[in-house]
């Protein structure tokens, strides 16, 4: 072999050899900041996991796992449509990777774009039939399209699968009392409280079945528990002042719709309920107060016009009860246009 040849060969050995170690090196930086990054998701430091998967990906452009992850913490910050750029690029390299498609539906679910998060569950499904979190999921989706026969079939296989899968069973109350199978619903919903005693939505969504039976004391203590588990849970606070309502505790359903509406300044139904309330104590101009917040925060409230009116009419001031009545009555509301024949003619 001539000399030549022979210093070729060394050098390529030796390139080859730099770029191994070098792309050996990447890979473990890569997994180093990796494992950084899942260590901050689990001390709940979402934004520096982000930072640290950024940074592994940097060196390992081509792993989906990291992507993934890195979509998960995007979505406990609330930042949805960045989390599904990430998990797009998750599949983009693993395009069977199901999670990624439960997740990518879960995050695009939480955006109210619910076929799309449909065409995310129908493809892990075919990827993994026996996938019983996304029957579950799939049938939140069919809840809020209102396919509520289609969300009990979905939940029936999830429940096949898992037996004992509480969240199922929930789904499945809550599309069974959207149908009117109040008792049945109830039935579902103890079951899971027997599975996971922990779950305050299931707490809330059984109260809100007993006070669909007018069975309002006892919706109170689901209330209660739900509360008790999640003390930061508007939709318990706001439906247990309204069971305190229909029972004639106004000044107690105050109290719980002011808690409302202090976690959640943006809780339209409960400034409207707290109106009603009010209504019921003779503050009309508290009542005028809690659905203008109500009609800031929803310009289509057609009963928060109707409502605002009636107490600007019990003030004396019949032109502004007429002109809140007549908006109700653009935005389709029958009894605006009864009020007005009665009161505006």
């Amino acid at each position: 072999m001539n000399k030549k040849k022979l210093t070729n060969s060394l050098l390529n050995f030796l390139c080859f050899f730099l770029f191994s170690s070098n792309y050996a090196m990447s890979q473990n930086n890569a997994e180093i900041f990796f494992k950084s990054g899942l260590s901050k998701y689990y001390q709940g430091d979402y934004k520096g996991a982000i930072m640290d998967y950024n940074k592994a990906i940097k060196l390992n452009p081509n792993d989906a796992v990291i992507y993934f992850n890195k979509g998960i913490a995007q979505d406990e910050l609330s930042n949805f449509q960045a989390a599904i750029l990430s998990y797009n690029q998750a599949i983009k390299i693993n395009s069977e990777y199901k999670a990624a498609y439960v997740n990518r539906g879960l995050s695009k679910y939480n955006l109210g774009n619910y076929k799309e998060a449909l065409i995310d569950y129908n493809k892990a499904i075919m990827i993994d039939p026996k996938f019983a979190e996304v029957y579950n999921n799939r049938a939140s989706v069919k809840n809020e399209l209102k396919e509520y026969k289609e969300a009990i079939q979905d939940c029936n296989v999830a429940l096949q699968i898992n037996p004992n899968y509480a969240f199922a069973l929930t789904i499945r109350g809550n599309a069974k009392q959207e149908l009117g199978d109040i008792q049945d619903a109830i039935l579902d919903y103890n079951k899971a409280i027997e599975i996971n005693p922990r779950n305050a939505k299931t707490y809330n969504n059984r109260g809100l079945a007993k006070g669909a039976l007018e069975d309002d004391k006892g919706a109170i203590l689901d209330y209660d528990k739900a509360i008790e588990i999640n003390p930061n849970f508007a939709d318990a606070f706001n439906n247990r002042g309204y069971s305190k309502d229909k029972l004639g505790d106004f000044k107690g359903a105050i109290l719980d719709y002011n808690k409302a509406t202090e976690i959640n300044p943006n809780y339209a139904e409960a400034y409207y309920n707290r109106g009603l309330a009010k209504f019921k104590l003779g503050d009309f101009k508290g009542v005028i107060i809690d659905n203008n917040k109500a009609i800031e925060i929803n310009p289509n409230f057609a009963a928060a016009y109707i409502n605002r009116g009636i107490a600007k009419g019990k003030l004396g001031n019949r032109e502004g009860a007429c002109l809140d009545w007549s908006k109700a009555e653009k935005l389709g509301s029958k009894r605006a246009n009864d009020l007005i024949k009665q009161f505006c003619k």
